[in-house]
């Protein structure tokens, strides 16, 4: 396998309705998912990401030591966020912060 192949990938929103299909389908793809969850997290949602292997790191977007060691060693980063007043969704990959 190539480095890439080997590749962490970050999903931040992991237990949201996006997210979940998200991590979801990277893992199909065989790839290696690190999930941001937060402490408040609903748990049945974060059984369910365990169960698919995925690797959970408490955290959140609004804290940047949390933030910092959930991207050690990460390749990507898909992040879902809703603007307010608009109601859109939008999906972003890529490193950002």
């Amino acid at each position: 396998m190539s480095a890439e192949e080997n590749a962490v990938i970050l999903v931040a929103g992991a237990t949201g309705i996006l997210g979940s299909q998200i991590c979801r389908l990277l893992v199909e793809q065989g790839k290696t998912v690190r999930a941001l969850v937060r402490s408040t997290s609903d748990p049945g949602k974060v059984h369910k990401l365990k169960q698919l292997g995925v690797e959970l790191v408490v955290g959140d977007l609004k804290d940047r030591p949390s933030l910092d060691a959930a991207c050690q060693g990460v390749a990507s980063v898909s992040r879902r966020w809703q603007r307010p007043f608009l109601g859109s969704q939008t999906t972003r990959s890529g490193p950002r912060n």
